[in-house]
């Protein structure tokens, strides 16, 4: 009877290791599951009458879309966000895009230190790997292999242009097939859009690549070893990967403080709209850009864009929105940079 009961003991006792072994999860999993959750339950909360404008219900993958998109930062939506959405939806999208932002452990952390909680290692630890503070190197092995900084950068130029871009592309390229048009007449026959998007991310590549590479040139912690040519392809991959999707081939924390500046600005400023970026877009700040321009030169009533005229109105009211989040993303920034220094410097 005492064998049998030692026996029962120990198969409950591996029964329960057993459990936690499957219960136990990862680091990644563990921030994955976060955004997912993050994801249900702001698909849950759109889908509530009160959450529409019309007070009626949302269709599920129509609010689990808006949600997810939320939370990624992309921008791309099914509906008209200032028309379809209420007052209580659109703060559950806004607060969907600061989790989204900050990052679900941060939030986390960051609540739990404002209200006097003492952070675990393992809390440290899952915030450090959140925050990509890991020694995981990425992509720096390949920082001058030529055919993967290539695909890599082709593929997040093509997600941060915006599929109206794309879709604008195409015409014109099926226009110019069918014998209908000249293909020196391609950039002319694109759309006002397609135009001010193809326009300003050249400028904004090549002129974070030229800044990058003069700024980081004799830095031997970043692209100071390397050769000409290299450090060409290396400041190149920054330009791209900073202002789309975060992939790096150098350390970051080794940047020169001016490049760190060029940085966060290319980080702001985004990809182009209905993309796979985020930030404020391409076309809102060359907007404000050419709206500053044009009332230096002391233009009336309107802004003029390639023989188009934008209601002066228009261009202020983007200069208050980039002043915003401007301000918006100078908070998160130092709250971020608090909390790291809290965590790490004095656990």
């Amino acid at each position: 009877m005492q064998t049998n009961k030692q026996h029962n003991a120990r198969s409950i006792s591996a029964s329960h290791v057993s459990s936690k072994k499957v219960i136990a999860l990862s680091t990644p999993q563990i921030i994955a599951l976060g955004f997912l959750l993050a994801i249900l339950v702001g698909s849950i909360l759109l889908c509530l009458p009160i959450s529409s404008a019309s007070g009626e219900m949302t269709p599920y993958f129509d609010a689990l879309f808006m949600s997810a998109t939320s939370i990624c930062v992309t921008g791309i939506v099914l509906v008209d966000t200032f028309s379809y959405w209420s007052l209580f939806g659109k703060i559950i999208i806004l607060l969907l895009i600061q989790i989204g932002s900050l990052g679900i452990v941060s939030l986390t952390t960051s609540i739990m230190l404002i209200l006097g909680k003492r952070v675990t290692l393992k809390g440290r630890l899952l915030l450090q790997e959140a925050l990509n503070l890991d020694t995981l190197s990425g992509l720096m092995p390949y920082a001058t292999n030529l055919w993967v900084n290539i695909v890599t950068t082709t593929l997040i130029i093509i997600g941060g242009l915006g599929f109206i871009v794309w879709w604008d592309i195409i015409d014109v390229l099926k226009l110019i097939r069918s014998g209908d048009t000249r293909i020196t007449q391609f950039f002319k026959k694109l759309h006002l859009h397609s135009k001010i998007v193809l326009l300003t991310s050249l400028i904004l590549t090549v002129g974070g690549t030229i800044l990058i590479l003069l700024l980081e040139y004799h830095n031997p912690a970043t692209i100071g070893q390397y050769s000409f040519g290299n450090k060409v392809l290396v400041s190149f991959f920054q330009s791209v990967t900073l202002r789309t999707a975060g992939f790096a081939t150098i350390s970051q924390k080794n940047l020169m403080d001016s490049t760190a500046f060029v940085s966060i600005l290319l980080m702001f400023i985004g990809g182009s709209p209905v993309s796979t970026a985020g930030g404020i877009k391409t076309t809102t700040i060359a907007l404000v850009c050419i709206a500053t321009i044009s009332s230096l030169r002391s233009r009336e009533n309107a802004v003029i864009v390639y023989t188009n005229r934008i209601p002066k109105r228009v261009s202020h009211y983007l200069i208050y929105d980039v002043l915003t989040l401007f301000g918006d993303y100078f908070f998160s920034g130092r709250l971020t940079t608090i909390l790291h220094y809290q965590l790490f410097l004095f656990p």
